[in-house]
């Protein structure tokens, strides 16, 4: 078994080990915001967190953010949530080494 020092996860396989470390470790944050602190895994999140500096855009958009990130599909061994159920089944395969069933709907 090969183990995160950071956050004690086990994997079967060094690749998939490589693979979480390179996907959740400091160095993933590929997209960085210009106008604050805040940096991102995903373009999209980028995108999203721009609108909360607009002045046109509610203060709330923030709270709608988190609300539309909650009707996601969430990982249950490391939470990170994905748009569709195909992703969380690629990212259960990648880096979880499972195979992960999901009902039809």
């Amino acid at each position: 078994m090969f183990n995160c020092a950071r956050c004690s996860q086990s994997f079967t396989r060094k690749s998939c080990l490589k693979k979480h470390l390179k996907h959740d470790g400091i160095e993933s944050s590929h997209y960085h915001c210009d106008k604050c602190s805040e940096s991102f895994v995903y373009k999209i999140q980028l995108k999203t967190h721009l609108l909360t500096h607009e002045s046109s855009v509610p203060l709330d958009i923030e709270k709608k953010t988190r609300k539309l990130q909650e009707v996601l599909f969430k990982c249950e061994r490391c939470g990170l949530k994905f748009s569709s159920p195909e992703h969380l089944e690629v990212h259960y395969n990648g880096y979880h080494d499972l195979f992960v069933l999901l009902p039809r709907i």
